[in-house]
């Protein structure tokens, strides 16, 4: 606790001048180094000053040792994805906010808003926080810019700015600091790796992240563990892994009241992976569940409804064509340009081959290829366009299209 700041804290609140203060206990400049923090008080100065001001030391203590309870409360919150309780822990840190600006855990606090106002989603005023934090950089021990630099990189990641993100994450790798986040961290380096579409080293930080969350009985990040190892099982085409991932998150939804609604993006995943093992019954039938339980205003509920029609168009074409309507619609209605795109084209389809490959080559594709192409979109159109040139006898073109899908599977 920084007694000085407190005292002078306490003191201007009262409308105290220094000489008033100091009359009959120090001299006016002695009183001015102990605010300061700049000179040690003996234990009698510090009694009458703190009796002058109405200050109880005790009680002073023994909020600052609540505090310090609540922060390491708080942490814990968030890593175990509490969302009641954290926001409770951390509306008391507020009611004690101006007593944390004086005690020893001023720059734990301010660390810990960032990490809280990424938590609840408040991107806003995480970033202006951020802004905030970096001005006091210089007042940091090594412990503060490791956190520092952590909950940034979980910024960025909410931000899906993941090669920024993941920049931060290698620099904090070796350190120390992670000892009580180190299964998080390796969630989040998952994740990361997810985004970047390197299955493999996705699945080895998954695996790390799951047997540690499994030891701390976290069963909501076990179960966002899971899902993720079943996307990339999927990838890899480790299809029984990825079932039984799948089937193990249903059995924890059933236990757990599917807190986080994450049944929808199950089944999804699990038509995904059905479309993969080409079961396309079961496929339907999952992504049918998917958008049974899905808000239609919702983007994810967009994803759904394409993975579903573009297999309807596969299995019956005249089937899937309601399907893309609904889709342009919703799309335009949401502002979601690549789905608007990608019902376009297959609408197209039904009219004039041609003129759909055309809109493929000249619009779908250079929006998907501006806006970060992903391969499960990549490979299938891609590949629609090399087919397309070869029955065509244009096999300059074709070779073209082959070449950009295989460099994307190499990426």
């Amino acid at each position: 606790m920084k007694l000085g700041s407190l005292i002078k804290a306490y003191r201007i609140r009262k409308n105290i001048t220094q000489r008033e203060l100091a009359s009959g206990i120090c001299s006016t400049p002695h009183l001015s180094k102990i605010e300061n923090n700049t000179k040690e008080v003996n234990q009698d100065t510090l009694k009458l000053l703190l009796e002058k001001l109405d200050i109880d030391l005790k009680e002073v203590h023994e909020k600052e040792e609540k505090i310090g309870k609540l922060l390491d409360e708080l942490h814990t919150a968030i890593i175990y994805i509490q969302r009641d309780k954290a926001a409770e822990i951390y509306n008391s840190l507020e009611e004690l906010e101006e007593l944390i600006l004086y005690s020893s855990y001023i720059n734990q606090f301010s660390l810990m808003k960032l990490r809280y106002y990424t938590f609840c989603g408040d991107l806003e005023k995480a970033e202006e926080h951020k802004s905030m934090l970096l001005k006091n950089k210089k007042n940091f021990s090594q412990q503060d810019h490791y956190s520092f630099t952590y909950y940034s990189a979980i910024l960025l990641m909410t931000e899906n700015k993941y090669e920024e993100a993941e920049e931060l994450f290698m620099q904090l790798l070796t350190t120390n600091f992670l000892s009580k986040d180190i299964g998080e961290f390796y969630y989040y380096m998952a994740l990361t790796k997810s985004l970047k579409e390197e299955p493999g080293v996705s699945v080895h930080y998954a695996k790390k992240a799951l047997a540690l969350f499994s030891e701390n009985y976290n069963f909501i990040r076990i179960i966002h563990t899971l899902m993720l190892l079943g996307i990339h099982y999927t990838h890899t085409r480790i299809f029984k892994e990825a079932i039984d991932c799948y089937e193990h998150l249903l059995r924890s939804l059933e236990i757990f009241k599917d807190q986080e609604n994450l049944r929808p993006q199950i089944y999804h995943n699990m038509a995904y992976l059905y479309r993969k093992l080409e079961d396309n019954g079961e496929a339907l039938k999952y992504y049918k569940l998917s958008l049974e339980l899905q808000d239609p205003a919702s983007p994810y509920y967009l994803t759904s409804l394409y993975g579903y029609a573009d297999l309807l168009y596969i299995e019956n074409m005249e089937d899937s064509f309601p399907a893309f309507k609904k889709l342009k619609t919703l799309a335009k209605k949401s502002g979601i340009k690549k789905y608007q795109h990608l019902a376009e084209y297959h609408l197209l389809l039904f009219k004039n081959e041609d003129e759909a490959f055309h809109y493929l080559e000249n619009h779908l594709l250079p929006m998907l290829e501006k806006d970060n192409l992903q391969k499960v979109h990549g490979e299938e159109l891609y590949s629609v366009l090399e087919k397309h040139y070869k029955s065509k006898g244009m096999y300059k073109e074709a070779i073209t299209y082959m070449e950009k899908s295989q460099q994307l599977f190499q990426n």
